[in-house]
């Protein structure tokens, strides 16, 4: 996965990997941010083009799987845990 620090997006959207909770054969954060990047695809071209999905190996949030993180240069940062997904 791209490194959540360096990219160019304005808003970061970062999804811990690690998490032990899985979707199948799969750790729960790979689904999640498969789903995440689809669904941006389905919005406007303007607003896709503004976020960054990425993952990390680790959030802290170990205790609360899967955790997403929201980061935006200059603004408040968000980390959410226990968050599901779709199916």
């Amino acid at each position: 996965m791209n490194n959540p620090w360096t990219a160019a997006a304005s808003h970061k959207i970062v999804v811990c990997t690690e998490c032990q909770r899985s979707k199948g054969s799969e750790k729960l954060g790979h689904f999640v941010i498969r789903q995440i990047q689809g669904n941006l695809k389905l919005t406007e071209q303007s607003i896709s083009n503004a976020y960054q999905v990425s993952g990390h190996a680790c959030l802290a949030g170990c205790k609360y799987p899967c955790t997403v993180a929201f980061l935006c240069d200059k603004k408040t940062n968000y980390l959410f845990g226990d968050v599901q997904t779709d199916s």
